[in-house]
Formats: C-alpha cells, sequence, structure tokens
C-alpha cells in the first residue's frame, strides 16, 4: 500500500471509529454521524485551524442562545455525552430533551478516561448534541441543524456566531443546510433560502452572502467527496 493510500485508510477508520461512538449516544444522533459526521470528523481530524474554528463558533453560538451554560464548551457537553453512554444513558431513554441535558451535567466525569480521548470524538458529540438542542429549542425540522457546522468550517470570518444566530432566531436557517450545501434542493428551494438569509441586506450586503454561500458548497462539496472516498477505501 502506498503512502497517501495509507494515510487515507488511516483517517478512514479513525473517522468510521468517531462517528460509530457518535452515533451510540442515541438514534437521534445516527443520521449525522453517518452523514454529516464523517465529513466533519474529517475536516476536524486533518485541518487542525478548522477545527479551532468551528469550535469558537459553535460554542459562542450556543452559549448565546443559553444552550450552553457559563464556562460550558461543546468539548465539556460531548465528553459527558461519551461517558453517559459507557454507563448505559442515551438521549433514546428521555422523552424530554432537557431531562437528558440534566442527566449529562449530573455525571461524575471519569478524568483518566477524558485524558485518553480522541479530541475530535469529543467536539463531534458535541456538536451532534448542540444542533439537536438548537433544533429542539427552535422547533426546527430534525436533523436540519448538523450542518451547520460546515458553515463556519468554510467560511468562519462570514459565518459567524452573532450572525448564525439571528438567521436561527429569525427562522431563516429552517431547511436542511446539507442538502443546500450539497446542492440537493431545487432552484428554487435553494433560491427561496438565499432570498430569507439576504433580507434588508444592501446590494454590497447580498453580493458578500452570495459569494460566502458558493465558496461553502464548493468547499463543502470537495470534502464530502474526500469524505466518501475514505470511506470506500479498505484499511
Amino acid at each position: 500500500m502506498g503512502l497517501f493510500a495509507a494515510i487515507g485508510s488511516f483517517f478512514s477508520s479513525i473517522g468510521s471509529a468517531i462517528c460509530s461512538a457518535v452515533s451510540s449516544i442515541g438514534s437521534a444522533l445516527s443520521s449525522f454521524a453517518s452523514g454529516v459526521g464523517m465529513v466533519l470528523a474529517t475536516v476536524i481530524e486533518k485541518i487542525q485551524p478548522i477545527a479551532e474554528a468551528i469550535g469558537k463558533v459553535a460554542n459562542a453560538l450556543l452559549s448565546g442562545l443559553g444552550i450552553l451554560r457559563p464556562n460550558e464548551t461543546i468539548e465539556d457537553i460531548g465528553e459527558r455525552a461519551l461517558q453517559a453512554r459507557a454507563q448505559g444513558i442515551t438521549i433514546d431513554q428521555f422523552p424530554n430533551f432537557d431531562d437528558y441535558m440534566k442527566a449529562l451535567r449530573d455525571i461524575d466525569l471519569d478524568e483518566d478516561l477524558k485524558r485518553t480521548r480522541n479530541p475530535t470524538e469529543r467536539m463531534l458529540a458535541g456538536l451532534g448534541i448542540g444542533s439537536l438542542a438548537l433544533e429542539k429549542k427552535y422547533d426546527l425540522p430534525e436533523g436540519s441543524m448538523g450542518a451547520l457546522w460546515l458553515l463556519p468550517a468554510a467560511n468562519p470570518e462570514y459565518f459567524t456566531a452573532d450572525r448564525l444566530g439571528e438567521w436561527i432566531q429569525n427562522g431563516r436557517l429552517a431547511v436542511n443546510i446539507y442538502d443546500y450545501l450539497e446542492q440537493k434542493l431545487s432552484g428554487e428551494e435553494s433560491s427561496r433560502f438565499e432570498r430569507g438569509l439576504s433580507v434588508e441586506m444592501t446590494d454590497a450586503q447580498k453580493s458578500a452572502l452570495y459569494d460566502a454561500l458558493d465558496s461553502a458548497q464548493r468547499k463543502v462539496q470537495e470534502w464530502a467527496r474526500e469524505a466518501r472516498e475514505q470511506g470506500n477505501q479498505t484499511p
């Protein structure tokens, strides 16, 4: 096996293991882990600046919207969710999502286990939980927020926590973002989504938005192809 094939297989194995662990947290995260999660895991594992950008935006957004408590991070929540799963505590056991979050905050963390955890696994679990929290709080379609984190991954300077938070609170992100980024929506659906985001924008602001969205689509499609190719490789 050549060097680059070996590297690809290595990341494929890591990505599959990470997504499997996240999926085990509960059925609500299964689709996230097997779809968007594999793309995020690939990007986070391989490109550290992007991982840092996603974490920064996610923590600011979820804190600003009251989902994370002061001094909490997505990494904290992700670690708790993974350790809770190891103790037999999953999302599926809680009809009320807030009760699940309370259970996560109440568990005693194993610090030794935490130190040996792959940081990407912890972050991906936290992003998945954060996605669910947004969907529950703003009554959004299940699975619609999973790909939200690909926007700051593609362009953290434009897709800031403040901008994403405003769009979410105003109901302007009520669409399957992954389908949009992968260009799987119809032309009318995509146009309607873009028009919704550009409400009350000047022409210059609209131009900046459309440029950022076009760039995000190109990057995400490239990452998705890479993730699929790695997923098809044999370690």
